[in-house]
């Protein structure tokens, strides 16, 4: 388990599975429920896409191109991800997650900070538009 003062999305996601393996729902583990495994593996995927941004930019970047469209995207993307990832383990969790001494609930807070502190998303979003030419 990671220190809360770093959690990725990717993190919130192996602790909710391990939480959903452990939680016994109508004599069923919550993870042999499809809707969430669909959710979860939706998110990964995204996850994976934006990894694979991550990849292009660098390699933009050594080969000296401007970058500052993808960054923006990829901060966007990121943000957006982060807040959709905790909110739906959140829920995942049920009341409990909301519980203080649950992680997914400082997860959840914490996620909120991406879409502010890193840029705000409608900055993000006009620095792409202008460099789209919007």
């Amino acid at each position: 388990m990671l220190p809360l003062t770093y959690i990725s999305a990717k993190d919130i996601i192996d602790e909710t599975v391990e939480y959903l393996k452990g939680r016994i729902v109508f004599g069923k583990p919550l993870i042999k429920k499809q809707v969430l495994r669909h959710r979860l593996v939706e998110w990964l995927t995204e996850i994976e896409c934006l990894r694979q941004l991550t990849y292009h930019i660098v390699r933009m970047k050594v080969a000296g191109q401007d970058v500052s469209r993808e960054i923006s995207m990829g901060k966007l993307f990121a943000g957006s991800l982060m807040s959709k990832v905790a909110d739906g383990c959140l829920q995942m969790y049920g009341g409990l997650g909301f519980m203080n001494e649950m992680r997914i609930s400082r997860a959840y807070r914490d996620a909120r900070l991406l879409s502010i502190g890193g840029g705000a998303s409608e900055v993000m979003s006009d620095v792409i538009a202008k460099l789209a030419g919007y």
